[in-house]
């Protein structure tokens, strides 16, 4: 059995030699640990980066959990789109859901009324605290007729309107105007504002402009569909495309299109991306960037209400 037992000297050298293997620490984690840490890496992304490059809307609607999941039928159920009411409970105007504390509707609409509030599918009624009209918005020309309503606090997504992403300009180009998208909106009917979907395609600014015998601009766009022209639209109704998933918002619809068999013409949302990113980053505090009227008459005050928009009839 003596011979089985290494001599102490064999046993010290090879002692030496595997000691430093054993002390020197593994470059791999467990599986459970090495998720943890790519999910905090992925979440929180290069700091770096982030300041070098503006951020990108789609990553970060995609990111964040309710605003995916919830936006990936919300545009087959027209729960973003709301219309405003005022204090006397009449409807002018539509608008889209945000995130979770904004409405994007026009400038034009959001010069008609203060004392906003918001009021979700469930009866919620949220006040707004902010109006942020585009500070280069021209009422004459309806140049930037975009606005931004802040909410008071944020609306969660199983309790009303669910919020409609929002992409960059050049991811929208690229990727989103090529596919088909969906106008959810306002009719009039008679007097009373009855809710639309339609199924509509993009089409390029050279043909728009010989069909409307307009100039179609770079932060403008226009869509087609089968019965858009037969609609009486009201301002502010959104057009949204589907990737992976979600609905993006592509375009709003303006003032109040005329009718006729021609396309619609509506703001390209996405080229006004790095103020909606702006405008929705500031802290939360009342501001109302609202402009005076047309000939610098003070706007009239009143109540709004954003109701949401129930299921309409997808055409």
């Amino acid at each position: 059995m003596a011979g089985c037992v290494p001599p102490p000297l064999a046993v010290l050298g090879l002692f030496t030699l595997l000691a430093p293997h054993a002390a020197r620490p593994t470059v791999f984690l467990p599986a459970s640990d090495a998720h943890d840490l790519l999910a905090r890496w992925r979440r929180a992304g290069s700091y770096l980066l982030e300041e070098l490059f503006e951020g990108h809307l789609e990553k970060e609607c995609l990111e964040e959990v309710c605003v995916y999941e919830e936006a990936r039928e919300v545009f087959e159920d027209t729960e973003s789109t709301v219309k405003l009411t005022n204090s006397e409970g009449e409807d002018f105007c539509g608008g889209a859901l945000v995130l979770d504390s904004f409405v994007l509707t026009t400038a034009t609409c959001s010069l008609l009324c203060t004392n906003v509030s918001v009021k979700t599918r469930s009866g919620l009624q949220v006040p707004v605290t902010g109006v942020h009209a585009h500070p280069r918005f021209e009422a004459d020309t309806g140049h930037n007729d975009v606005a931004l309503l802040r909410l008071a606090r944020p609306v969660r997504c199983p309790d009303a309107g669910r919020p409609v992403c929002t992409a960059d300009a050049d991811f929208a180009e690229r990727v989103l105007l090529p596919q088909p998208g969906v106008l959810g909106g306002w009719t009039l009917r008679g007097r009373e504002m009855v809710p639309l979907r339609l199924r509509v395609t993009h089409v390029e600014p050279a043909e728009c402009g010989r069909a409307l015998n307009a100039t179609v601009t770079t932060r403008t766009s226009c869509e087609r569909g089968a019965a858009a022209g037969a609609a009486r639209w009201v301002a502010g109704g959104a057009v949204a495309r589907q990737h992976r998933g979600a609905w993006f918002l592509t375009g709003l619809l303006g003032a109040a299109p005329p009718e006729g068999p021609g396309p619609l013409l509506l703001i390209k949302v996405p080229r006004y991306a790095l103020w909606l990113r702006q405008v929705t980053q500031q802290p939360s505090r009342p501001r109302d960037d609202r402009h005076q009227g047309r000939g610098g008459e003070p706007v009239p005050r009143g109540r709004w209400a954003a109701t949401a928009l129930p299921p309409g009839p997808l055409v």
